[in-house]
């Protein structure tokens, strides 16, 4: 909970809080932040050289009472005793030369907060495109590991009809979602994507002979070594 500060000498080691408390208690504002804490100290230290002179100025003997009073107590004592608010509540005047009239100078000179520009709002990025289907090239360039996830996964696929497979039915075969695998067999151009037209449309797909698989593995297993 934020406090009131009733000494000037309290004001360097207050709290940020108590600093916009306290002025806005003195000055009946609604200020949420200051630009920098120095300001804030200016500031409040400002506020509380007005009040007092606006208490002074109600009745009080100038030293009579040592702790500053909320603009909303000198307004009710003003009222009280039949009198208008003091105008240094409103706008303090300081005498040219005075300490007070340098640090209201500086307090005035700091540079306001500038509010930050809005971003403007971006049109949401393109979704991906979901993938539908993939099928069998029988032409990647690595070879899975045996017995692994998605070594499963190319088999299975290259042997449905005409070697190719949907993501929902090889997610409901393998019970587990296969994107993961899938994406690794694209990357190696084990697959192909087919969107839902080109599923419909698919040809069994050329299978490569003996031969031309022994000649291929030297060179999917110097692919995989590299990478």
């Amino acid at each position: 909970m934020a406090n009131l500060i009733t000494d000037v000498a309290q004001i360097e080691d207050a709290s940020t809080e108590d600093l916009l408390y306290t002025y806005n208690q003195l000055t009946g504002g609604s200020v949420k932040r200051f630009s920098t804490r120095e300001v804030a100290k200016r500031r409040v230290e400002m506020a509380m050289l007005s009040a007092k002179s606006a208490d002074e100025q109600t009745g009080v003997s100038k030293g009579a009472e040592g702790e500053v009073k909320t603009r909303e107590e000198i307004v009710a004592k003003a009222e009280e005793r039949g009198q208008e608010p003091p105008p240094s509540l409103e706008e303090p005047v300081f005498q040219p030369g005075t300490m007070a009239y340098e640090l209201d100078k500086a307090a005035k000179a700091a540079k306001p907060i500038e509010p930050r520009p809005k971003k403007e709002k971006t049109a949401p990025a393109a979704e991906r495109k979901a993938l539908f289907a993939v099928q069998a090239t029988f032409k990647g360039t690595s070879k899975p590991q045996a017995g692994s996830v998605r070594n499963s996964v190319l088999l299975h696929i290259q042997n449905a009809p005409n070697s190719a497979c949907t993501i929902e039915a090889l997610d409901k075969h393998f019970d587990q979602n296969t994107r993961g695998y899938v994406q690794k067999l694209l990357e190696k151009n084990h697959l192909v994507i087919l969107d839902e037209e080109a599923y419909k449309n698919a040809k069994p797909v050329e299978r490569p002979t003996p031969q031309a698989e022994q000649q291929q593995q030297p060179q999917q297993q110097e692919s995989t070594a590299a990478a």
